[in-house]
């Protein structure tokens, strides 16, 4: 009991810790952008839309207890919005699922030491189970991205609510990015409400390669559960944007 009063304290701190600098200060008063560190993180969402005409591709398989392999493609309308399609396939021993999600991040809010994004989209999954059959089910997810820059650290928090059916799931993720030259240390604290509330942590690092694409390797680990530890690699390609 102790220790999810605990989880809850620290949660909040860090929402609050983020959230204080959007009362009181202009979007206005300075120009210039948050920093980007990486493309993307494993579970949490970065804060960062894609600039006006780039187009990044993302590969992504995560393993603990299915297997995942999962497309990410962004597209940036303007340099603040972007489009997201995502394709996922899951499989373990009983059954068979894909995914597919449509969504839109707009970044609201972009100054160098705090940064604020929305984004909503709707989704479609199809499982194919040995005993039941097959079912497919439609969802919708609303998310807030926080960001904040402390010296060379920054960090990401994201808040989201996804309704598939008849179902309500809360998320909460949150991400502390350190960057060592081209190597970026990451650890994530993840958590959702499924039934019942499913914790975990993933520490990793993203090596920045040629121009802006990057190589992650990151390892899942579950807090309930079993405490199952997994792995997840990543390759992201961005195509930069023609200029006006």
């Amino acid at each position: 009991m102790a220790f999810k009063v605990w989880k809850g304290i620290i949660g909040g701190c860090l929402v609050l810790f983020q959230l204080s600098p959007l009362f009181g200060q202009s979007r206005d008063e300075n120009d210039d952008a948050f920093h980007q560190y990486i493309q993307e993180f494993f579970f949490t969402e970065a804060v960062y839309a894609q600039e006006k005409r780039e187009l990044q591709f993302t590969f992504s398989n995560y393993y603990q207890q299915q297997n995942e392999i999962q497309l990410l493609m962004e597209y940036g309308f303007t340099d603040r919005l972007q489009m997201e399609v995502e394709l996922s396939n899951v499989t373990n021993r009983n059954q068979a699922g894909f995914t597919g999600e449509l969504g839109f991040l707009y970044n609201a809010w972009n100054s160098p030491g705090t940064s604020f994004s929305i984004a909503s989209g709707v989704g479609i999954e199809r499982e194919d189970e040995d005993e039941s059959g097959e079912g497919t089910e439609a969802s919708w997810e609303a998310k807030a991205v926080f960001a904040k820059q402390l010296g060379p650290v920054q960090t990401h928090t994201d808040l989201s609510l996804e309704i598939p059916g008849d179902e309500t799931q809360w998320a909460f993720n949150t991400a502390l990015l350190v960057p060592f030259g081209r190597v970026k240390g990451i650890f994530e604290v993840n958590s959702r409400q499924e039934g019942q509330k499913n914790w975990q942590i993933t520490p990793g690092m993203v090596f920045s390669t040629w121009k802006r694409s990057e190589i992650a390797l990151g390892l899942p680990v579950a807090l309930s559960g079993g405490n199952d530890v997994g792995f997840v690699v990543r390759l992201t390609i961005e195509f930069e944007g023609e200029a006006d």
